[in-house]
């Protein structure tokens, strides 16, 4: 049996995967992580700098800065592999083009907002 965990997981990592972020890079690791906890505790999106980033740091052995810098870092990974069609697909709407590209906070509450949506369909 597969927990909901690991379902939630996996989704998200082919969701991040299928825009460009590739899953060897750790701020691929912070975005999975910091979409679980605002899925749980959607409050976090709220105090995203003094609860959310930190929470992420002392999970991971490391400081507040490389969390955001690593999420920051994925987004524009993604970005400059232009799968801003993919992006869209996902959200079912044309909320980016060209060069526009999210902040760290607006990724991950997309992912948040989008990704039960997605569980419901399994």
């Amino acid at each position: 049996m597969v927990t909901q965990a690991k379902s939630l997981n996996e989704i998200i990592s082919d969701i991040t995967i299928s825009i460009g972020i590739p899953a060897n890079i750790i701020g691929s690791v912070f975005i999975c992580e910091a979409v679980k906890l605002v899925i749980e505790r959607q409050n976090l999106l709220s105090c995203i700098t003094k609860e959310l980033y930190p929470a992420i740091a002392i999970k991971y052995n490391t400081k507040v800065a490389n969390v955001e810098r690593g999420i920051r870092h994925a987004i524009e990974v993604a970005w400059s592999k232009n799968r801003i069609i993919e992006l869209n697909k996902i959200f079912n709407l044309n909320i980016y083009q060209g060069s526009d590209k999210p902040c760290n906070s607006e990724f991950i509450a997309l992912l948040a907002e989008r990704i039960p949506h997605l569980m419901k369909r399994m």
